[in-house]
């Protein structure tokens, strides 16, 4: 990120040299929505997408055209608001279980680290809420370990492909094929014991283009889609918000009085989406000769755009670096992309609010939220936003407080 930030201090369209090719860096609000409202420019080549389809295969994320078509169409009734609203109650005991084993664990007055707890949290909330299927508590953590695990090792062949050739039998490439071979399972289970449920139902009822039902390996690709991408990045939300409010107890304070209904839950969970967007970096892959402001751009370069920094550019924000929930207006500013825009944009979103939503105030009514000793937060910087050493906070129990 350090790069793109020194790089956007140079102008709204900017070269920048990296270790394989040259990208342009679009830091102005309305190029950077022109470009992804545009549909002639691919992400099926950007440098990412070969490392996620050992992952996810060919899915939402890793493909263009007709395929990426047909892969929001499974994904788009199971996430539309109105289904994702019938999830509510069901979401809301999810977690209340959860945070009872969370309120044992935080009685002994050590730090706990919220990141993996919330990522363990949406892990259960995904495959039980959205894919029907049961966890138990430890398969929960288990498993979302093993995302973690998998995204990280991701990442980090991203940046140093050289350390982690996939075939040669090192420890990390070892444990990355297990855990491939684990999630697949997983989602071979799902599609045993859940095959009326609403997502699964759906995703075996599903037909291409040609009318052909989407089979094993397409019914596994966008089940995988939804384990690993949705929960870490819900988590990290979760995790950055929690930081937010410790750090503003009147706000949280405030909250609490006021319940799940308070009106500046609104400006809250923007004002954290803005600090810490779930797509902090967006990339497309020019298809076609073209032009940015003027610029000829050939075809095959490559675009990259970093939400992160348009919502703390001060050209867009007053005190850009502040949170501040009463900010009027937040999603009408034209630099507020935290779910990313046009036909791409994150298809999970009303599902990843609905978790925020049933999660905040639930644990706000159990917890006062503060900063831990000596800690301070900063970004991982090789996975997203993904704070550093599991952003350790002191939950305090209402009723010991």
């Amino acid at each position: 990120m350090a790069v793109f930030e020194a790089a956007a201090r140079l102008g709204d369209v900017v070269a920048v040299p990296a270790a394989n090719e040259t990208f342009l860096l679009l830091s102005d609000p309305t190029l950077v929505r022109d470009v992804l409202l545009r549909e002639d420019h691919s992400r099926r080549n950007n440098f990412e997408v070969p490392l996620i389809r050992r992952i996810l295969g060919e899915g939402a994320l890793t493909t263009d055209g007709a395929a990426w078509a047909l892969a929001r169409r499974v994904a788009g009734p199971p996430l539309a608001p109105r289904a994702v609203g019938a999830l509510g109650p069901l979401l809301r005991q999810l977690v209340a279980d959860r945070l009872e084993a969370l309120e044992s664990r935080a009685r002994d007055g050590a730090p706990v680290p919220v990141f993996p707890e919330m990522t363990a949290l949406t892990v259960r909330v995904t495959v039980e809420g959205l894919l029907g299927a049961t966890l138990s508590d430890g398969e929960a953590r288990a498993l979302a370990d093993e995302v973690l695990f998998a995204q990280a090792y991701l990442f980090f062949w991203l940046g140093a492909p050289w350390r982690a050739v996939p075939h040669v039998p090192t420890q990390a490439n070892r444990r990355f094929h297990t855990t491939v071979a684990g999630l697949e399972a997983l989602v071979e289970a799902v599609l045993r014991s859940a095959p009326n449920s609403g997502f699964v139902r759906h995703l075996l009822d599903m037909r291409d283009p040609e009318g052909q039902p989407l089979g094993p390996t397409g019914q596994r690709n966008h089940l995988l889609t939804q384990l690993v991408a949705a929960p870490e990045n819900t988590a990290t939300t979760l995790s950055w918000t929690l930081h937010l409010l410790s750090t503003h107890p009147q706000v949280q304070a405030r909250l609490r009085a006021e319940g799940a209904e308070s009106p500046l839950w609104s400006g809250v969970l923007s004002e954290a989406l803005r600090l810490y967007p779930g797509a902090p970096y967006l990339d497309r892959r020019v298809e076609s000769p073209t032009s940015i402001a003027g610029h000829p751009v050939a075809r095959g370069t490559l675009l990259m755009m970093a939400p992160y920094l348009l919502h703390r550019d001060p050209r867009f924000w007053e005190a850009p670096a502040e949170f501040r929930p009463e900010r009027a207006d937040i999603a009408d500013n034209q630099a507020f992309l935290p779910f990313g825009f046009g036909p791409r944009r994150c298809v999970g979103e009303h599902f990843a609010m609905a978790v925020l939503r049933a999660m905040l105030p639930e644990l706000l009514a159990r917890f006062e939220v503060h900063p831990a000793p000596g800690y301070v937060a900063a970004i991982d910087p090789v996975i997203n936003l993904r704070p550093l050493a599991g952003m350790p906070l002191l939950l305090r129990p209402i009723a010991a407080s």
